[in-house]
């Protein structure tokens, strides 16, 4: 689909638009990460899980976080128009925060900020009679914005969390605004309680077996 009237506004560099360029023959295959948390040999439960990408080229480093996180589009026809956000390789959508009636006419619509968090997301914007577009974007936040944001995951009873292969991305190739990017299988975990970050674990992801992290408490 031609893109004419959707767009993203980049405020800061913290949100990227960007096209995926993705060859499968060169894509290795990896296995769901699998981990545990535990602090003094028990499981973790209800703990917050974040990522953070490694990119080549740009390794680990964070954005700063823009003021406000925009969608602007065009509409011809007045309509009730539901936006979303999913994660880049799901099937189903995690949250719609906007759904309501819109005039024909050039629209604005603010992204929640809680709703941003680490990875490669899109949104999508459609009608009760058709999809409008639908686009993919880059949130990298700095650590000191990831608690409080929708998290990648929770631990379970067990303290045990999956990370879905399919949403990290790992070895696909973007090109952005500001060139080609790789996501490479280098990950960063993080553990959030509490509202503060309680462990951050540096993992390599390796394709073709199981993968799993134990993350301890201090």
């Amino acid at each position: 689909m031609k893109l004419k009237h959707i767009h993203l506004l980049v405020l800061s560099g913290f949100i990227l638009f960007f096209t995926s360029c993705i060859n499968d023959k060169d894509i290795p295959v990896y296995e769901e990460v699998e981990g545990v948390v535990l602090e003094n040999g028990q499981a973790v439960s209800n703990a917050d899980i974040h990522i953070r990408n490694h990119f080549n080229p740009g390794g680990f480093s964070q954005e700063n976080a823009a003021e406000e996180y925009t969608i602007n589009f065009t509409i011809q026809s007045e309509a009730v128009y539901t936006i979303s956000l999913f994660r880049h390789g799901a099937d189903s959508i995690f949250y719609t925060f906007f759904d309501d009636t819109l005039a024909p006419g050039n629209q604005e619509i603010i992204i929640p900020d809680s709703l941003l968090t680490n990875g490669i997301l899109g949104y999508e914007i459609e009608t009760n009679q058709d999809l409008v577009t639908r686009n993919l974007f880059l949130v990298n936040k700095p650590d000191s914005l990831l608690p409080g944001s929708f998290p990648f995951t929770t631990t379970n009873a067990l303290g045990e969390f999956t990370l879905n292969q399919n949403y990290l991305a790992l070895g696909l190739g973007f090109r952005s605004i500001d060139g080609f990017f790789e996501v490479t299988d280098s990950l960063q975990i993080y553990v959030v309680q509490d509202s503060s970050i309680q462990a951050k674990r540096t993992v390599e992801v390796k394709p073709n077996k199981s993968n799993f992290f134990e993350i301890v408490l201090d």
